[in-house]
């Protein structure tokens, strides 16, 4: 590979091949790029006053509480345990990671391959006293960044205890911000149309009915800002959000939801309604009477109701919900029920041309769920097909490689501190014994935190050894295939192997295509013409 400084003269010492990581936490810091384009200025000039050779640079931007879930730092570490480098370098300790724990696993793992690290601002040595200021830089780093969120949470309560909204992001549709951005005041053209919304909804329109007029008569949407992907076009989201929040009726709610990280997915839940805070009347003027809004409501759970009980018979459409999709406007294709008792699956834009002008289609959703379901078996019954399936599902084990480092650093700690209790004994003054007090303290704290790492990576570990066994037992029934599939263990058969039909109208070529994870692409021109 190609370095980055090829005019270095030539030395009787050897190459030192090094890598730069940075990192910020935001996308605007990395859009301004003044953060990461500062980290790199400082770590090329490390790099060029030492003699290193900088094989790659790294940006990444991602929070530093993390580190298993960062692709470029993963990257970079493929990079040392493959031996193409043998050095790398940060601006700073916290750029690689703002948990002490954290550190600890990947300094040791560098130490393990004989990685050189080295901070453009920040130098530590390898002995005891360098390594105990590099779990102290640590420490200060993770308290830090526990202090920031703190603060950030006591400004915003202190808000909203004081009557005032939060400040942030964009403001509901239908209303624009104050002056000084704590309340919402009307937006007379937005309001408008929320009035409408809630109208068509009385009358009895569904969602979907409510999104597509809108669309249709090109009534403007938030959307029409900038080039959003959706630009122009009325969701169904976006009209449920106006038919079911409070906010229309003027009740004014901070705090309703909460962010919690479980088993590395970041999950949002609602708060109970006593932990949310109420701000006072006014804040959000009404623009919907609290009659209107109940009406509403109860309108949106007998749709609710309806559309339930019109899906009474799901077995008899194999692949409704996702497996179908336009091959026209790429949108998901949904059921109708005909008065003479036909089902069909059509396209969910018919009537509505102005989601991309779509043609539409029609097609039976027996003769199209009979043809699926038997182009499937000859996946299923091919072994070989089976087999790289299962192969990319099960994948690498998320844990391998993690659990060694912070096994090996585990033994390292107890070898530091029966060394430092040895030291202690002949410790001749006060300041040395507090010296040595505040290095077990440290190593004790680091030790807790990596059994704690420890217990997480054997539960990761623990998960994909099960998810392993399962898929062995679901590939043996696959193997083993005979006529009793039921409906549900056909529709994961189906969701396990990524199916999904792309259909159009009739006398297209093909009518239909199919596409799996198993193999590329079957096409309707195989099949006998389906109508």
């Amino acid at each position: 590979m190609t370095g980055i400084y090829e005019d270095i003269e030539a030395t009787d010492r050897p190459v030192i091949k090094v890598a730069i990581y940075t990192r910020v936490s935001t996308d605007i810091q990395e859009e301004e790029g003044t953060s990461l384009d500062t980290q790199v200025e400082n770590c090329l000039a490390l790099a060029q006053a030492n003699g290193y050779v900088v094989l790659k640079i790294f940006r990444e931007v991602f929070t530093g509480s993390l580190y298993r879930e960062r692709l470029e730092l993963s990257n970079l570490r493929k990079m040392y345990k493959e031996g193409e480098i043998n050095g790398v370098l940060f601006n700073t300790i916290d750029r690689l990671s703002r948990n002490q724990i954290h550190l600890s696993v990947l300094f040791e793992e560098m130490q393990h391959y004989n990685v050189r690290i080295e901070c453009a601002k920040e130098q530590f040595d390898s002995t005891p006293a360098g390594q105990f200021m590099r779990n102290a830089f640590a420490f200060v780093a993770e308290a830090e960044r526990e202090k920031m969120l703190q603060r950030s949470d006591d400004g915003k309560r202190k808000r909203a205890r004081n009557g005032k909204l939060l400040g942030g992001g964009v403001p509901r549709y239908g209303y624009m911000w104050n002056q000084d951005r704590t309340a919402f005041v009307i937006n007379p053209q937005e309001a408008g149309v929320v009035l409408r919304i809630y109208a068509m909804a009385l009358e009895g329109f569904s969602i979907h009915s409510i999104a597509a007029t809108l669309t249709r008569e090109g009534v403007p949407t938030r959307g029409n800002i900038g080039t959003r992907k959706f630009k122009g076009v009325w969701l169904h989201s976006t009209v449920h959000r106006i038919l079911s929040s409070p906010c229309y009726i003027g009740k004014a709610l901070v705090y309703r939801t909460r962010q919690e990280r479980v088993n590395g997915h970041r999950l949002t839940s609602y708060r109970a309604e006593e932990d949310q805070i109420h701000l006072p009347e006014g804040v959000i003027p009404a623009l919907v009477d609290l009659a209107t809004f109940e009406a509403v409501q109860i309108k949106l759970q007998e749709n609710k109701m309806k559309l339930a009980l019109n899906n009474t018979n799901r077995e008899d459409t194999l692949l409704r919900s996702g497996f179908v999709v336009c091959g026209y406007c790429n949108r998901n294709g949904v059921v109708t029920h005909k008065s003479n008792g036909k089902i069909n699956y059509r396209c969910k834009s018919t009537g509505d041309r102005e989601r991309g002008e779509c043609e539409g289609f029609t097609i039976a959703t027996h003769k199209l769920d009979s043809a699926v379901w038997q182009h499937v078996v000859e996946i299923i019954t091919n072994p070989n097909m089976i087999a790289q399936k299962f192969d990319e599902i099960t994948g690498k084990n998320p844990a391998e490689g993690e659990i060694l480092p912070v096994e090996r650093r585990l033994q390292e700690i107890e070898k530091e501190v029966q060394s430092l209790v040895k030291m202690g004994q002949y410790a001749q003054s006060e300041e040395v014994v507090a010296t040595f007090g505040k290095l077990l303290a440290q190593l004790e704290r680091e030790k807790i935190g990596l059994l704690n790492e420890q217990k997480e990576l054997q539960r990761i570990d623990l998960l994909y050894r099960e998810k392993q066994k399962a898929i062995a037992v679901y590939r043996q029934k696959l193997e083993d295939l005979d006529d009793s599939f039921s409906y549900r263990e056909k529709r994961e058969v189906l969701d396990f192997f990524g199916v999904k039909v792309y259909v159009w109208r009739v006398g297209h070529t093909p009518r239909f295509k199919i596409i799996s994870n198993a193999e590329n692409v079957l096409s309707s021109d195989n099949i006998d013409e389906v109508r």
